[in-house]
């Protein structure tokens, strides 16, 4: 749950423009918790400590995604297709019919 959450959150504020905070999160989880976790866990549990962390770590990348999400910063980002009001426009002004 926690990954699809991480996942597909992440490439809607990707595709929202937001790639910074996305780069930031993941950059976090994987070298500020899972790498360091892993080495820690392992040394208590083996190789069942490096599961555990890659669970933990899949587990906090999800909710700071959804925290990240639900604050909207990404809807004022420069150059994205949302109205005032979050949802898309019907037409998009300047672009050419086929």
């Amino acid at each position: 749950m926690f990954t699809a959450l991480g996942v597909v959150l992440g490439r809607a504020l990707q595709g929202a423009g937001d790639t910074l905070a996305t780069m930031v999160i993941t950059v976090f989880s994987l070298w500020g918790l899972q790498i360091p976790l892993a080495f820690f866990f392992s040394k208590i549990w083996g190789t069942n400590g490096i599961w555990w962390s890659i669970v933990l770590t899949t587990v906090v990348n999800g909710i700071i995604t959804v925290i990240w999400f639900e604050r909207g910063e990404w809807k004022k980002k420069k150059g994205h297709f949302l109205s005032k009001n979050g949802f898309l426009p019907l037409t998009l002004k300047g672009i050419p019919s086929a």
